[in-house]
């Protein structure tokens, strides 16, 4: 639109302005050196208005031909002014281009950041790596919005080519952070670079913005936890801890091993699921036993009381089924999905 267009100008003035001041150096410099050279052997060329209007149709490379050089040096000072022109003219042109093109980039980006904060529940992605690749590929298939934050081109690019929505930006910074906020919506923020500084200062930075922004970090090491969660972490992951349990689990226990690979990666077979009472599910206020999970095929591993409340492994039969509760079930996938569209229940969005 002529608004952007004038807008890119505008913030472009400094270059533009230099490039034209050198534009119009090189028409008086041309104008005087031919009008020396060719005034007493040209008749064309008979005053410096003369002059100036061969220089600046030379410049432009429109070239009528009214006027031409008849001197030696007449033609030099033409080839030199034609080549200057050309010059000038491609450097103003790459710079318009080159900032239409951040502009048009950074359309994308407010494109993108609108389309994250019109929703009432969204992840800020920090970090693109192996571990983030993963995660990323969870949260499109269960239809979570998103949105990635990193600071290095080559992840971003990288994130961009796997379908995701991703920024090139320094997420450890309380700006940046601040610009993907408002006020009311459900924000998790996943701390997932590969650097504890930068993830610690994400989330120092995260709760300083608002205490309700539920907090995920990745630390590289054991040790770190107790700093992750002093700088406001809701939540400390432990990749490294998890790999090596697995490996060990792999060689010493190797049928248990199997199960959980299952569990995680085999859904064809079985499937780990949370499932979210609230007020309006059909089993609220009952007993687990009256639930009927095993009529469905269902089998309860625990209960979270409330986002802040303890965790009940193998709850008992007579345990009430409260709204707020999550339900920890493992079954076939079909089956928990029949049995949430029966009972009005959900999967927990906050996994909190």
């Amino acid at each position: 639109s002529p608004h952007q267009f004038l807008e890119v100008v505008y913030n472009r003035r400094f270059e533009l302005l230099m490039l034209f001041m050198l534009f119009l150096f090189v028409i008086f410099v041309g104008a005087i050196a031919i009008y020396i050279i060719e005034e007493s052997i040209n008749s064309k060329i008979n005053s410096l208005l003369d002059a100036l209007y061969w220089s600046y149709i030379t410049i432009t490379t429109v070239g009528y031909g009214d006027i031409t050089p008849l001197s030696t040096g007449g033609k030099v000072i033409s080839f030199i002014i034609v080549l200057l022109g050309l010059t000038i003219i491609s450097f103003g042109t790459s710079v318009i281009v080159t900032a239409f093109m951040e502009k048009l980039h950074t359309i994308k980006e407010e494109s993108m950041a609108n389309h994250l904060l019109a929703h009432d529940d969204y992840y800020i992605v920090c970090g693109y790596g192996q571990l983030t690749k993963v995660l990323a590929a969870s949260l499109a298939q269960e239809g979570k919005e998103f949105l990635i934050l990193d600071n290095s081109e080559k992840n971003v690019k990288n994130a961009i080519d796997d379908g995701y929505s991703a920024i090139l930006d320094d997420p450890a910074r309380y700006d940046v952070l601040k610009r993907f906020y408002t006020s009311g919506s459900n924000i998790i923020v996943l701390a997932l670079t590969g650097s504890d500084v930068e993830n610690i200062y994400i989330s120092i930075n995260a709760k300083s913005i608002s205490k309700d922004i539920f907090v995920v970090a990745r630390a590289s090491r054991k040790e770190m936890r107790e700093k992750y969660i002093r700088a406001g972490a809701d939540r400390v992951l432990l990749p490294n801890d998890l790999a090596a349990f697995m490996m060990e689990a792999s060689v010493v226990k190797p049928v248990m091993y199997k199960a959980i690979n299952a569990l995680l990666n085999f859904k064809e077979i079985a499937s780990l699921d949370e499932l979210y009472i609230d007020k309006d599910s059909a089993i609220v206020n009952l007993p687990l036993e009256e639930a009927k999970f095993n009529l469905y095929r269902i089998v309860v591993l625990g209960i979270q009381r409330g986002l802040e409340g303890e965790f009940i492994f193998n709850p008992p039969d007579d345990y009430i089924l409260k709204a707020g509760d999550i339900v920890i079930v493992t079954s076939h996938s079909r089956y928990i999905e029949h049995f949430k569209l029966t009972h009005n229940l959900k999967r927990n969005i906050w996994s909190r």
